[in-house]
């Protein structure tokens, strides 16, 4: 096949291609409005459509009430920082304790925990447990994936050559 042609077929192709996809997109569309969370539809000469059923999103809400009580719960951690870091190296090897101090703060591993607890059914002040977006999943037959291949290949009756 010349160069010429083969661009041609590349070229409409990539148009097959589009239009489908609009086609598609469009197709979605109407199917996600019109099937329920959770429900699976087709058979296995085609394919199936389903609605994910996701699973729930906990989001922190408000940082500083779940930090409230989490300090009230006692995870706080305390972390010790140097205020001055010349001055330290020279007087701590000198014992001098005074150029130290204590920064208080509750560790992230302690948020994530307290979202799994969240997740898990415990109410936790700050955060809210959420129903994820579902999400449409099409999953063609192998047969209809067959069936695509050989349009894209050949052509609707050898459409795309004829051109």
């Amino acid at each position: 096949m010349r160069t010429k042609d083969l661009a041609f077929l590349a070229l409409r192709r990539r148009a097959l291609i589009d239009a489908a996809d609009a086609v598609v997109k469009e197709d979605r569309k109407a199917l996600a409005e019109a099937i329920a969370v959770g429900e699976r539809i087709g058979d296995p000469d085609v394919g199936y459509a389903a609605m994910t059923n996701p699973a729930d999103v906990v989001v922190v809400v408000d940082q500083d009430e779940l930090d409230h009580f989490l300090t009230l719960e006692g995870r706080v951690v305390t972390r010790t920082r140097v205020t001055d870091e010349a001055e330290a190296i020279k007087v701590l090897r000198e014992h001098a304790p005074h150029l130290l101090a204590d920064d208080t703060g509750i560790p992230e591993y302690e948020h994530t925990a307290a979202k799994g607890r969240a997740k898990a059914g415990e109410n936790i002040p700050g955060i809210a447990v959420r129903k994820g977006n579902s999400s449409l999943r099409l999953t063609p037959s192998k047969a209809v994936k067959e069936w695509a291949q050989n349009v894209v290949t050949n052509g609707l009756a050898g459409e795309l050559e004829a051109q």
